[in-house]
């Protein structure tokens, strides 16, 4: 964990529901669970390309309410990619950002 400093993302003023997007691939091991768990404790709304590495093992680690609908999606499928449509947790991502308000598209 080289380039994750939690002191820096402690001192970032955000707004409520602040997206923290991970684009990752499968080449790397990233992003590592700690960093999706420190980013997520500090009230960041995680977001992915894809459901791989440190996002998999935080969603299936950590199954609130609002991840069981993503978990049930995933409970017939072994280690594959599934062709359900782009969510949270998978495919390209578009953003609203203004000096005010970060708006998922």
């Amino acid at each position: 964990m080289n380039n994750h400093n939690l002191r820096f993302w402690k001192s970032r003023l955000k707004s409520d529901d602040c997206p923290a997007v991970f684009s990752v691939g499968t080449g790397q091991n990233l992003p590592k669970l700690k960093v999706v768990e420190d980013l997520h404790e500090l009230g960041y709304k995680i977001y992915s390309t894809n459901y791989v590495n440190g996002i998999k093992e935080f969603i299936e680690d950590n199954a609130p309410e609002d991840y069981s609908t993503l978990l049930d999606n995933f409970s017939s499928i072994c280690d594959l990619y599934s062709e359900k449509e782009n969510d949270r947790f998978r495919g390209d991502k578009n953003f609203n950002i203004t000096e005010t308000h970060i708006d998922v598209m």
